[in-house]
């Protein structure tokens, strides 16, 4: 896998922060209860961090098997062969079409998983909020899986443009509602840092070399849920390094409903390791496994899943 110095200096920091938090105790209470694929899943993560920082040669870091090489490279062929150009503002893989050439393999290809949820079914009479909607890439995959709404949020304005637009493209007015807000712990304004899909709220992002900035308006899901009476089967986010914020703020919609969980935890050492036991504190119930595709990539798209099975 190439490493450039950004990315080496995320790999280092996310390392340095787990040794400072403390790996033993931390990666066993990651792994407590975690059936074996996702105890291997966080144990292949780690290993690839490891890779990257101490083998990390000319910019190369060898961290796949030969198997997942192999795999990789049917994937990119087989992938990259179906998008499409139609116009210099239109693009389509299969029946999905975006405003920009933007197909994300966890999202087009492995539809993030979503049919091996065992508790699927739960989701179809249910609304999902997509959380970190950027231009509705994720919304137009989630609108399948339900016969109510995906409320697809996203704060940074040349996001939502664009997103409007996939809506437009795809017909999808009906399913997928846009909505510019960001999702945090309270209401407030924030300066949001803007980086493509890697735009994000969190703190750590000020020290990094966004090119622009935007001030946005954060609420919270709860009150959200609460004032449009929504009924929540699924949610899922990926706020570049917010989702603690956010679960904080979503806290009394999932103990009331208890929706399937899809939450990003590659951002940082600390939503790696934290987030999944800051769950199970709240005694509802959740099963949960950690997921990540082979696609590529040592550590993007890690994802901690939680569902009740009891919801089947």
């Amino acid at each position: 896998m190439r490493v450039n110095r950004k990315w080496l200096a995320f790999f280092k920091k996310f390392k340095s922060d787990y040794d400072k938090m403390g790996l033993y105790e931390n990666y066993k209470k990651l792994i407590r209860s975690l059936d074996v694929d996702s105890v291997a899943t966080v144990s292949r993560v780690l290993s690839h961090v490891e890779t990257v920082v101490h083998k990390n040669i000319g910019g190369y870091a060898d961290i796949f098997t030969e198997k997942e090489k192999a795999e990789i490279k049917l994937l990119r062929k087989d992938f990259g062969s179906r998008i499409i150009k139609i116009s210099n503002e239109c693009f389509v893989y299969k029946k999905f079409f975006l405003p920009i050439n933007w197909f994300e393999v966890c999202v087009f290809y492995n539809e993030y998983g979503l049919q091996k949820l065992k508790t699927l079914k739960s989701v179809k009479n249910k609304n999902i909020i997509d959380a970190g909607a950027f231009i509705g890439d994720s919304a137009l995959v989630f609108r399948q899986y339900t016969n109510q709404k995906v409320y697809a949020f996203e704060p940074v304005t040349e996001n939502y443009k664009k997103m409007l637009k996939t809506i437009e493209l795809n017909d999808c007015a009906d399913s997928v509602i846009p909505v510019q807000y960001a999702l945090g712990s309270k209401k407030e304004k924030k300066r949001i840092y803007i980086g493509n899909s890697e735009s994000s709220l969190h703190e750590l992002h000020k020290k990094t070399p966004f090119k622009q900035s935007e001030e946005i308006e954060v609420i919270t899901l709860d009150d959200y849920v609460r004032e449009h009476n929504l009924k929540i089967g699924l949610i899922k986010t990926d706020l570049e390094g917010a989702e603690q914020d956010f679960l904080k703020g979503a806290e009394n919609t999932i103990k009331k409903q208890k929706p399937v969980l899809m939450i990003s935890i590659y951002h940082s050492a600390a939503d790696f390791f934290k987030i999944k036991p800051m769950l199970e504190s709240w005694d509802l119930g959740y099963t949960f496994s950690v997921r990540r595709e082979t696609d590529g990539f040592a550590l993007l798209e890690t994802t901690l899943i939680a569902e009740v099975l009891t919801n089947k």
